[in-house]
């Protein structure tokens, strides 16, 4: 069994829709169910992190979410199911860079992602806010001090993607399945002198505007929430009567178009 080439993948056909500026779709790859799709592989993107949903809970035979794991019922539904049965799933609302930290798309992308590349994920975007943090006070010679989300937004994460084997504890090496985990990211220097590099103050109002423009994206949850309305229509679940919204402008500001991580299986 080998590894794929992992990372945030974008198939050539959203590509028009997002007003892609970046690299030319010149990856080929084939998802779970043996069709092959071009589009642009970014193993070690640099992106600001607008928004994240809560934890759904997803069905693995079918893919449909029935839940919110941060529910009052959330735990007892997600246990009740099994973990062989259930699997959770997060999204986030992206904004993708180039070096310079310039948008390299006008409209904001979806990350799907989940199960252990989702708890990857979130874990190493948490670290990385944590040491933003530190890498801001002292470069403005304050006291380090927790930051809300508006400022976290500016912030520009950059996190390698690479293969791993799952699940680990499998003895069965047929039950295991490559996943794209996050296994390291581009850290700021503890002393402040690159922040700088890693924060994108004059996007404030630019973000503010965005946000402004996708208020749905995960602070109306369960199945009144659009991008799970549209995940369920992708994955043949649909029976709720929310349409997913396409690409479309609010003044200045777009609303976000879905895309999904290359398939992860676990």
């Amino acid at each position: 069994m080998e590894a794929e080439k992992v990372g945030l993948f974008i198939k050539d056909k959203y590509l028009a829709a997002i007003n892609w500026q970046g690299q030319e779709p010149t990856h080929k790859h084939t998802f779970s169910s043996g069709t092959p799709e071009m589009g642009v592989l970014l193993q070690s993107p640099r992106m600001h992190i607008l928004d994240a949903s809560p934890r759904y809970i997803e069905q693995r035979d079918d893919g449909k979410i029935v839940g919110v794991y941060e529910s009052p019922d959330g735990y007892e539904m997600y246990q009740a199911l099994g973990k062989d049965a259930a699997v959770l799933r997060r999204f986030y609302l992206l904004q993708l860079v180039d070096e310079n930290n310039n948008n390299l798309h006008s409209v904001p992308i979806v990350l799907s992602i989940k199960g252990v590349a989702s708890s990857k994920f979130g874990e190493a975007y948490k670290q990385f806010q944590r040491e933003l943090e530190v890498a801001f006070a002292r470069f403005t010679n304050a006291t380090v001090a927790e930051k809300r989300a508006e400022f976290h937004r500016l912030g520009v994460f950059q996190p390698t993607f690479t293969p791993s084997l799952e699940p680990k504890e499998a003895v069965n090496q047929r039950d295991k399945s490559w996943v794209a985990v996050v296994t390291s990211y581009k850290l700021p220097n503890p002393d402040g002198s690159d922040f700088l590099e890693f924060f994108s103050e004059g996007k404030e109002i630019d973000i503010q505007t965005t946000m402004q423009a996708n208020p749905e994206f995960s602070h109306r949850i369960g199945k009144t929430s659009t991008v799970v309305a549209e995940h369920n229509r992708l994955v043949g679940a649909a029976d709720m009567p929310v349409t997913a919204l396409p690409p479309s402008t609010a003044g200045q500001a777009y609303t976000a178009y879905s895309t999904e991580m290359e398939e992860l299986p676990y």
